[in-house]
């Protein structure tokens, strides 16, 4: 999704501000991004948010967030905050339960949820029956780190799911 670019970031030669989303089936959202692009199609800076499994995501916060990492890259033309991810000080475990619908939907649950490799219970109450699985804290985390090394990021190199969105060389 593109929005409308200010006059100071217009005049530098940012042309285009986008954001899209990482989601898990499971998990929700793991990542918003914002990037700034020039009218030739190059991201000239990046700014990530990576979300919490154990609150709900907001989509306006993440979008100012993404944007202000993104701009303060642009300005400073310098990577900032590495994702480190420490990930023993998120050491824990969120539960997580889906209401089973159907014996397609229970089934399908649970290929996420093995593909994952995360622990899950079959439980039922009231005749509802449902999957409890279990989400690390850290899985956000990890998962963003397969994609960017820095929350804000100048002159990034495009990962494969930007060239196919954006549709870059």
């Amino acid at each position: 999704m593109a929005i409308e670019v200010d006059k100071k970031l217009k005049s530098l030669g940012v042309s285009t501000i986008k954001y899209y989303y990482k989601n898990c089936p499971l998990v929700g959202n793991i990542f918003t991004a914002c990037v700034l692009m020039s009218e030739d199609q190059k991201i000239l800076a990046r700014g990530v948010a990576i979300c919490s499994v154990s609150e709900s995501h907001n989509k306006d916060f993440s979008r100012k967030l993404t944007l202000k990492r993104a701009k303060r890259a642009f300005f400073s033309q310098q990577n900032n905050e590495e994702i480190t991810g420490n990930s023993f000080l998120m050491d824990g475990e969120i539960l997580k339960y889906f209401k089973v619908k159907n014996k397609e939907t229970k089934k399908k649950l649970i290929e996420n949820i093995q593909e994952l490799d995360f622990p899950y219970y079959e439980r039922s109450f009231d005749g509802v029956e449902r999957l409890d699985v279990m989400i690390p804290y850290a899985y956000p985390l990890e998962m963003t780190k397969d994609y960017f090394k820095y929350k804000s990021e100048y002159q990034p190199q495009p990962t494969e799911e930007e060239k196919k969105m954006f549709k870059l060389v």
